[in-house]
This record gives structure tokens, C-alpha cells and sequence, in this order.
């Protein structure tokens, strides 16, 4: 039986979700399906590590940006510190989408979609 399993068995009469830590603290994956422009989405990113730093535990993700071919950007975040992105070689996989997930205190996954879809959509020509 895997760690999965165990967390999610109901052999001791309840559900557990995996992706909750308490009742304070989650996970949530958002995917992007079209590669993304990189001032945008740092800028997206910066943005909520002004307005939602503190909340913001982590964040981790594989970027496809728009300006770079064929090799995904790695971003890493612990609340307010945003470590240098970083080119790997080659996608885990055929899915080119880009994801990021983040690991948040009080903070829903609708909140943190506004925030970032706003500022994504933004016109910065």
C-alpha cells in the first residue's frame, strides 16, 4: 500500500484529502494551457508575493514560456524569496502546459486565479 493509499483509505471511517495539510494550510495546482509571456507571468508572480507574501508558502513550478523553444523554465518560491528561474533541458513529458503549485495559509485557490489571471490579461506593450 503506498503513502497515497494510506491517506486516502476509509478503513478507519473518514476520507483524508492529501492535498491538505490543516485547516489553515493547502495545495493547489494551476495549469496554464498556452505558453506564457515571461514579463507577465513574473510579474503576475511578483504581484502576489507583494500583496499575499506572507501567506504564500511555497510555490514551485515547470513555466512553458512563450519567448524560450522547447525548454521549460523552473520557478521556485518561499514566501517573499523568489529563487533565480532556471532553463532545464528537456519537459518531464509530452505536456507542455505550464503549472505551478503552491503551498498557501488562508489563501483559496480562487483568490490566487483572480490575481494572477488579472495581471496576466494586462496589455504591457
Amino acid at each position: 500500500m503506498t503513502k497515497r493509499d494510506i491517506a486516502t483509505s476509509s478503513e478507519h471511517g473518514h476520507h483524508h484529502d492529501v492535498n491538505r495539510h490543516d485547516d489553515h494550510i493547502h495545495s493547489f495546482v494551476l495549469y496554464f494551457d498556452e505558453p506564457l509571456k515571461w514579463s507577465k507571468i513574473a510579474g503576475s508572480l511578483d504581484m502576489m508575493a507583494q500583496t499575499h507574501g506572507a501567506n504564500i508558502l511555497r510555490i514551485k513550478g515547470l513555466v512553458n514560456v512563450a519567448e524560450i523553444d522547447d525548454q521549460p523554465v523552473v520557478v521556485h518560491a518561499v514566501q517573499h524569496m523568489f529563487h533565480p528561474p532556471a532553463k532545464i533541458d528537456d519537459w518531464p513529458s509530452d505536456d507542455r502546459r505550464s503549472r505551478l503549485v503552491f503551498i498557501v495559509r488562508d489563501l483559496d485557490k480562487e483568490t490566487v486565479e483572480s490575481v494572477l489571471s488579472s495581471y496576466l490579461a494586462l496589455d504591457f506593450n
